[in-house]
């Protein structure tokens, strides 16, 4: 008996090798990680033309109606090119004509304000630290500047072609003027009227003069000088071979009170002074000059041998040697220090110090650095190799599901480069490899034989390795199809021979747990990757003994037609026609829901030169004229006759709700924490019910309940699904036929 009871386990181990279906790549569109907005309602009242992040944690509105730029958050702003900003972009930024900016923020980033050509006012806030290159440029309104004390630096042509500038409100003593960096193409910003908190009382005078340096050559020197009563700084040099006159001296492009020079030996003799003034007296220091001696190169520190880090963590490879004025980082991979230097990569020019944030690719990288000297000559170091940990962040769970469902297993592995899922049946020790190598898998329609299977995931890279928890498939006896009065046939649809999807069979399994949490407890069928023949017989099964009392549900998630089908894995197309067919022989209520949309050229079909708008409109258009016209007899069947029961006219068979993407594929996201990939419209719709992924748990609210009365009319989930799925990008279009204020399902 416990001969054969083990082969029983091992046939079903061999039965899911065969049977789970890879996640891949999505050719249209895949975003992950999107977190679900908590609710897109009232969007319409905040007059905005776009909205978007201009920083890692920086937030920006437009309000059209005020003309209003508003940014929220704080940290460093993006760093943009010319014209890239997103309000250059959309075509408003000649429109700004007021800024807010946070307290938090700590950056201004290069262009971020480029051809506001209507601003006229903007208030840095007191974090701020730099501003960054051409950031105010073309700024031809903008006539004040609320500057803080905070402000450490201004970068070269940050307030370029600002022709209206004429106040500066700088809010610190006029002392501190000085130790702001202003970089050259910022003479509008200079050339303002300044105040100051508190005014300038000292006399002019320079306390201390810049001193001569001697240094070796390759290193950075810092010339100093202290000034009184001094509201500007400008520093000059003197190349070593021209005589000292006045006309000889060229501006060195630096305003605060240190100047920072390369030393290399091209500059042995250059000389140094600044020019201090007050507004109306300006006075030169002493030159001080500048001797750099020539050092043969050298490297005299080599970089560290090892190190080892977690993925995500900053790494750091120091190199020191004399005479060097170049630095040159380059990196090896795999292993090893090759016998021949084109093997190595350039990683960049810098400096005697490269920083790098490491992940699990780059473990047994090697990286090394040619140093250079003024003459050309060069040295190399030796390698500094990275070894990078692979951690669980995330280990897979135990699941319960019901026959015929649908799983997920996954896993976060920082560092990881490879993946390799094992199972292990109960009454045998050894771990087979499943043949997944991916950092998540499903396995579709869950079969009895599968329970008590336990999973587990090898994570690795080239030099480390570790293996997750495990985790237990348990699956239960689903209740009989064929009893009670509520049912539900659900389909999903991923596994096409082009054109795959990846959320369509997950979409599937949380209506299905959906469904069955409700009051009136459907009794669920699932129907994963099936072929036109199986469909068609499934609706005849699941609904068989449907009586006028009962409700249908019939789902299908997967790829459409724009000729008005769906469109099963295997097999011919199901036109509307005939689903609706099929289905009207189903007495009472029937609700169909489609989260599909027209494939294209994947699936061999064309739009006959319709754009997706007007593709996605047929679609739609071919779903309602299919099912509408049909009525309740008294009996519960479906006629095209307009019947009338007790005096009134009765209402309509089906109810249908379709959704569609903007494209020609539909559009898959992770949208929460269950590492699913989840339909745009169906997880907005499950959401809407209250209920989250993967198992379609009740959470105890429901936000598609307007009225808070625990039923969900056709009207109510609609407008929630549709609003969502649009707030969320913009490009779901979908339709219902029936009627708005019918209930459709109860929670109480």
């Amino acid at each position: 008996m416990k001969t054969r009871r083990l082969l029983a386990w091992v046939v079903a181990a061999l039965m899911l090798l065969t049977s789970f279906a890879l996640p891949g790549v999505r050719e249209a569109e895949a975003a992950a990680d999107v977190t679900t907005p908590t609710s897109p309602k009232g969007a319409e009242e905040k007059y905005y033309s776009d909205s978007g992040m201009c920083g890692p944690n920086l937030h920006w509105e437009y309000y059209s109606n005020t003309r209003e730029l508003v940014i929220t958050g704080s940290g460093n702003m993006y760093e943009y090119d010319e014209g890239c900003t997103p309000w250059v972009q959309l075509g408003f930024a000649s429109d700004i004509m007021s800024v807010s900016l946070p307290k938090g923020l700590t950056s201004i980033g290069s262009y971020s304000f480029y051809k506001c050509y209507a601003l006229s006012t903007i208030a840095i806030p007191g974090k701020v630290k730099t501003i960054g290159e051409n950031a105010f440029e073309n700024c031809y309104s903008l006539a004040s500047v609320d500057l803080p004390k905070s402000v450490k630096q201004v970068d070269w042509y940050a307030f370029y072609c600002c022709y209206a500038l004429t106040s500066v409100k700088y809010d610190a003593k006029a002392a501190d003027r000085v130790k702001i960096m202003i970089r050259d193409g910022n003479k509008d910003l200079l050339d303002a009227n300044w105040t100051y908190k508190k005014a300038n009382t000292d006399p002019l005078a320079i306390k201390t003069q810049p001193k001569d340096i001697k240094t070796n050559d390759g290193k950075y020197v810092v010339f100093k000088v202290k000034a009184t009563g001094a509201t500007s700084i400008q520093w000059q040099f003197l190349d070593a071979d021209d005589p000292d006159v006045e006309s000889n001296w060229q501006n060195a492009g630096v305003t605060s009170d240190s100047l920072t020079v390369w030393a290399d030996y091209d500059h042995n003799g250059y000389q140094y002074r600044c020019k201090v003034s007050n507004g109306s007296t300006t006075l030169k220091s002493a030159a001080a000059t500048l001797t750099v001696n020539y050092a043969p190169l050298k490297i005299k520190t080599q970089p560290k041998k090892k190190i080892t880090t977690d993925a995500g963590k900053e790494v750091t490879f120091k190199v020191k040697a004399q005479g060097a004025t170049q630095y040159m980082w380059q990196y090896l991979e795999p292993w090893g220090v090759p016998s021949d230097d084109s093997d190595w990569s350039i990683w960049e020019y810098g400096t005697d110090t490269l920083t790098l944030t490491a992940t699990g690719y780059m473990s047994a990288w090697c990286f090394r650095c040619i140093v250079y000297d003024s003459d050309g000559n060069h040295e190399k170091s030796d390698p500094g190799q990275l070894f990078v940990n692979v951690k669980f962040k995330t280990q897979p769970k135990s699941v319960t599901v019901l026959e015929g469902e649908s799983v997920a297993f996954s896993v976060d592995a920082p560092g990881a480069t490879s993946y390799s899922w094992e199972i292990k049946v109960p009454g045998d020790k050894t771990w087979y490899e499943l043949g997944c190598y991916d950092d998540r898998f499903s396995l579709s329609d869950c079969s009895l034989n599968y329970s008590g299977i336990v999973f587990r995931c090898r994570a690795y890279n080239e030099t480390s390795e570790k293996v997750s928890s495990t985790a237990k498939l348990t699956v239960k006896s689903a209740p009989s199809i064929n009893r009670g009065t509520y049912r539900a046939l659900l389909i999903g649809e991923n596994n096409y021979s082009s054109s795959p999807l990846y959320g369509c069979v997950n979409d599937m399994s949380a209506m299905a747990g959906m469904l069955r949490g409700l009051k009136n407890k459907f009794a669920t069928r699932t129907l994963p990757n099936s072929d036109r023949a199986a469909i068609m017989t499934a609706i005849e099964s699941t609904f068989f003994g449907a009586t006028s009392e009962s409700v249908s549900v019939f789902y299908y998630s997967g790829h459409g037609s724009s000729s008005g089908a769906i469109c099963p894995v295997v097999g011919s197309d199901i036109t509307f026609a005939e689903l609706a067919n099929k289905l009207s022989y189903i007495p009472g209520r029937v609700i169909v829901i489609l989260d599909s949309c027209f494939s294209g050229d994947a699936i061999n079909k064309n739009g006959g030169g319709q754009d997706a708008d007007q593709m996605i409109q047929a679609y739609n258009q071919a779903a309602i004229d299919a099912f509408s016209g049909y009525y309740l007899a008294e009996d519960g069947s479906a006629t095209k006759e307009k019947t009338t029961k007790s005096g009134e006219l009765a209402t309509s068979k089906f109810i249908v709700i379709t959704a569609s993407s903007k494209s020609e594929t539909s559009h898959d996201y992770y949208y929460d924490n269950s590492g699913l990939r989840q339909g745009q419209f169906t997880a907005a719709l499950i959401q809407g019910m209250g209920c989250t992924y993967p198992n379609g748990v009740y959470s105890g609210h429901m936000p598609a309940d307007a009225n808070g009365d625990d039923c969900i009319t056709l009207g109510e989930i609609y407008e929630y699904a549709r609003d969502t799925a649009l707030y969320w990008d913009g490009a779901q279009h979908a339709q219902y036929y029936g009627n708005a204020s019918e209930v459709l399902f109860r929670r109480k």
